[in-house]
């Protein structure tokens, strides 16, 4: 029976928000409207940690929330997955709430 050694392990595909990621901010418009709702975003992380391309798998159904989600979130950095290894490039899914339940101000 052989044997893996560390090179030959099963690659990580998790990849990991940084802690200093800041969350998007509810759209005042959106707000008073009393918008809600969860946006899945499809983000390709690079092996730098940086954002590559994002869209939207799933809409919140409020193209104003969409929005916001997208260009808050290709802004941040990530931890790369990595193979044998070494950080490689790798597409993750992003959820982004809205509710104004959690953001009463």
């Amino acid at each position: 029976m052989a044997r893996l050694n560390a090179d030959q392990s099963e690659p990580s595909y998790k990849a990991f928000y940084r802690l200093k990621n800041e969350s998007p901010s509810y759209p005042v418009a959106a707000r008073r409207m009393g918008l809600q709702g969860k946006v899945i975003l499809n983000v390709e992380v690079l092996a730098d940690g940086s954002c590559g391309q994002v869209n939207v798998a799933q809409s919140s159904g409020h193209t104003m929330l969409d929005d916001n989600a997208l260009k808050t979130v290709r802004t941040w950095h990530f931890i790369p997955a990595r193979q044998a290894g070494e950080a490689i490039n790798k597409w993750f899914k992003v959820p982004i709430i809205f509710s104004l339940k959690d953001n009463e101000t």
